[in-house]
């Protein structure tokens, strides 16, 4: 899906990223196009560009000067972002669980097509990632049963 998204919306980069749970919260990337960007890579969520998503739920969109406003955001600095979109990936009670985000190397004017695009997949890839997070969880509680027995 990634790859399709940037060809389609001639982004540097989009990655797919869950949300950490914890006393300092974490994005770590589950999907990302190009593949320069693995799946795995975990940054800090707040300073970040997905960090307005997280409260507010709401889509967060960075037309120009992207590093210099979110200077602390690792994966802005590692792809020489100068502007980002990004969408939240809600779970079923509407809570971002996660975030979906083009990234670009050149300032644009616009983003309502972006947007739009981003919008209409980020349901089928926030069923993918609450999917994960079940068949994550049902791991997890095998392995203590396992270990109780």
């Amino acid at each position: 899906m990634t790859t399709h998204l940037a060809q389609a919306l001639q982004a540097d980069c989009v990655f797919v990223g869950e949300f950490t749970p914890g006393s300092v919260q974490r994005v770590i990337t589950l999907a990302a196009s190009p593949e320069g960007v693995p799946a795995g890579l975990t940054f800090d969520l707040a300073g970040s560009a997905c960090s307005s998503i997280d409260v507010t739920g709401k889509p967060s969109v960075c037309r120009r000067n992207a590093r210099n406003r979110f200077p602390s955001d690792q994966m802005l600095r590692r792809l020489h972002a100068e502007a980002c979109i990004a969408v939240p990936l809600p779970n079923s009670v509407g809570t971002p669980i996660g975030v979906m985000m083009a990234i670009f190397r050149v300032a644009h004017a616009s983003f309502s097509t972006a947007k739009s695009v981003l919008e209409f997949f980020a349901p089928r890839a926030a069923a993918e990632l609450l999917h994960k997070q079940e068949k994550d969880k049902l791991h997890k509680n095998e392995q203590r049963y396992r270990a109780l027995l």
